[in-house]
């Protein structure tokens, strides 16, 4: 990091400096890793389907579930409402569905800082009104260690 210079004179108590350009040492890789990254989806339909439970159910595992007394949030939140979700388990069927998980900016939002009265008023299931949602086989797998 940085870059090769040469001091070449000085004026009135400055450095004038001449500075080569470089090529990058490291290549920037990360784009390219997270570009391959292809994630299969399956509906929630499929996947309610697959472990004998109706997809409403299925959402709200996968997003919050409150228990009282307490205020005990015992769901997976893998998404809370539409506007945050872990990128490669879950996503909205909606008009960016097609696109790369890995390419919606951060990987993970942070939400634990929600109060969890908050998240469950956030994190109700709309599937039916947008769309629905689609889970990778790793949210699948979550949800199979969580029954």
């Amino acid at each position: 990091y940085g870059l090769v210079g040469t001091v070449v004179g000085h004026e009135d108590h400055a450095l004038r400096a001449e500075f080569k350009e470089l090529n990058p040492q490291i290549p920037p890789f990360g784009h390219t890793i997270a570009n391959s990254i292809v994630d299969q989806y399956i509906n929630s339909n499929k996947a309610a389907r697959h472990f004998g439970i109706d997809s409403a159910t299925l959402g709200k595992i996968t997003g919050s579930v409150l228990v009282r007394p307490g205020h005990h949030d015992i769901g997976l939140n893998l998404k809370v409402g539409r506007s945050y979700v872990i990128a490669g388990y879950v996503r909205s069927r909606s008009a960016e569905a097609n696109k790369p998980a890995w390419s919606t900016g951060e990987t993970v939002t942070v939400i634990s800082g929600l109060d969890p009265v908050e998240r469950a008023q956030g994190g109700a299931d709309l599937s039916a009104a947008n769309g629905g949602w689609e889970y990778t086989s790793r949210a699948l797998e979550l949800v199979a260690a969580y029954r």
